[in-house]
């Protein structure tokens, strides 16, 4: 299991692309829980060329406002702060400031 900073960029990668989580049984039979991180690593990062171009393509100009909402909950605790980010791994610490980034940008055009 990850890093809770490098599994909170994960995730919130995940709901600004529109990646759905896996869901995943409990241990007690319970109700099913949401595993971003298994999402990222079969879907987000399965294609590392892929994801720069994705990334890099992405258009900033259609952010939904319940996926900036989301990520701005996960980044509450300092979980998706890039400094903090990066002590536990450079590539999430550059995708961190990416959300960050796409996060700042929605909410100044927002006004």
């Amino acid at each position: 299991v990850p890093p809770p900073n490098v599994t909170a960029t994960m995730t919130a990668v995940c709901i600004l692309l529109g990646v759905p989580p896996t869901m995943r049984p409990t241990a007690r039979g319970g109700d099913p829980v949401a595993d971003y991180w298994h999402a990222a690593q079969t879907r987000v990062f399965k294609e590392p060329k892929k994801l720069i171009q994705t990334l890099l393509g992405f258009d900033k100009d259609d952010l939904e406002d319940g996926a900036i909402r989301r990520i701005l909950q996960l980044a509450d605790g300092k979980k998706l702060e890039p400094a903090e980010v990066r002590q536990d791994s450079l590539a999430c610490g550059a995708i961190c400031l990416w959300l960050r980034a796409m996060c700042t940008y929605h909410e100044v055009k927002k006004g």
